[in-house]
């Protein structure tokens, strides 16, 4: 088989933090568009590590994946065999003792972190039979952190809140973020930034570049786009254009004539 993409549910006690796993397996040299998705990742790669050529690296074999507000590629050269772990966007500061601000628009060394659970869990993952005792694997090691140290609940619920408020309501300020976290404007922004990993402004942008691209993709491409900027939160067609080229690096237009229109945030892999 040249090419393999699998998906897995995680269990109920991790369904609050995480979205989901999956696994790939290629054979082929490939290079794939990528768009800022909102949701940090841990990626444990059993092949060659994947090429970020806006970065100037490759990742490593361990590598966490920040949140990031640029487009940006990655290169195989067809030796690819990967496990993933998506954390929804407030997930990851529950497992990893780090400020995910220094994650921002990065990819880390998971070794850099100087976990010794996490290289253990590595260690693991890499040399297991195959990449679907690497999902075991991972989540054996998320169930265990969860249950072995509790943190500021608090802390996580509050944005939890405010990053639900977003995805149903992508135009809401942030001040009135703030007002419903029962925080000042200053608070809300440290606590949204160190459990999410960006300021809550440029989040709430990706979240609309996120949505318009699940519009687009709805609607077969093609579509209204002063539709899609009223109903996605833009103050007008000009701003949803402008902002669309920012993080996707095209015009809404260019790419729906690409076929290749998917939103990683909103839209369910199963």
């Amino acid at each position: 088989m040249e090419e393999e993409f699998r998906f897995y549910r995680p269990c109920g006690p991790l369904l609050p933090w995480v979205r989901f796993y999956w696994t790939f397996r290629s054979r082929r040299a490939a290079c794939v568009r990528s768009f800022p998705m909102g949701c940090p990742m841990l990626l444990f790669h059993r092949g060659t590590p994947l090429r970020v050529p806006e970065l100037e690296r490759a990742q490593d074999r361990v590598t966490v994946s920040g949140q990031v507000d640029f487009p940006s590629h990655l290169l195989s050269d067809g030796s690819t065999e990967l496990v993933a772990v998506v954390f929804r966007p407030w997930g990851l500061g529950r497992f990893v003792d780090a400020p995910l601000v220094s994650f921002f628009n990065r990819e880390i060394s998971g070794y850099d972190l100087e976990d010794r659970g996490l290289n253990a869990l590595s260690e693991r993952i890499l040399t297991c039979d195959g990449p679907s005792e690497g999902v075991v694997a991972a989540e054996r090691w998320l169930l265990a952190r969860l249950t072995a140290e509790p943190r500021a609940a608090h802390r996580f619920d509050r944005v939890r809140g405010a990053v639900e408020t977003l995805f149903a309501a992508p135009g809401t300020r942030v001040a009135s973020l703030a007002s419903r976290a029962c925080l000042s404007p200053k608070q809300f922004e440290r606590y949204f930034g160190a459990v999410v990993g960006m300021n809550p402004k440029a989040y709430a942008r990706l979240v609309r570049f996120q949505l318009s691209l699940h519009a687009m993709e709805c609607r077969g491409g093609a579509a209204d786009w002063a539709r899609i900027a009223c109903d996605c939160g833009y103050a007008d067609q000009s701003h949803f254009v402008r902002e669309f080229r920012r993080l996707g690096g095209m015009t809404p237009a260019a790419l729906a004539r690409t076929g290749a229109v998917r939103s990683d945030l909103f839209a369910d892999p199963f």
